[in-house]
Parts: C-alpha cells; sequence; structure tokens
C-alpha cells in the first residue's frame, strides 16, 4: 500500500499500478481519509485512480500490520 499527500492536503491510500517519469501515479482499490477535528476520520472509496504528479506532495509505503491495527475512526485531526 502507498499513501500520497496532495498539494491540497488529501491523503489518498490504495495499491500502486504505475508511475511515470513526471510522478504522475496510479492506484488501484484507492480511497481518501478525510480527517475532522470534530468526528473521526472518515473514508471515501476512490476505486481506481490517477494522481498527477504535479499534485503530488509525498509519497511513502505504509505498513499494513501497524495501519490495521490503528482505529481511524476514533481519531480526531485538524485537516492539514
Amino acid at each position: 500500500k502507498l499513501l500520497l499527500i496532495t498539494t491540497d492536503g488529501r491523503c489518498l491510500i490504495g495499491h500502486l499500478q504505475g508511475y511515470d517519469n513526471n510522478s504522475n501515479i496510479i492506484l488501484s482499490q484507492s480511497f481518501e481519509r478525510v480527517f475532522s477535528s470534530d468526528q473521526g476520520v472518515q473514508t471515501v472509496d476512490l476505486g481506481l485512480y490517477l494522481i498527477k504528479g504535479d499534485n503530488l506532495v509525498c509519497a511513502s509505503e505504509i505498513d499494513t500490520t501497524i495501519d490495521d491495527q490503528n482505529e481511524w475512526s476514533n481519531v480526531k485531526a485538524d485537516p492539514i
């Protein structure tokens, strides 16, 4: 799994399917984690998703064993 942060502060997670020289990234089985200071984290399913390299701030591999242990519905945080 790959975690991507975009220039507009979105947190996208999915399986890496491809990339190119312009840092455009294709994710499958992707979803967005939407953070809120008054509600828990909500997820929005996106499916197959293309992120333009111009909109990408950072990318990181996720350790799924640690990520699956988190109770994301209980996490409250301000959006980036």
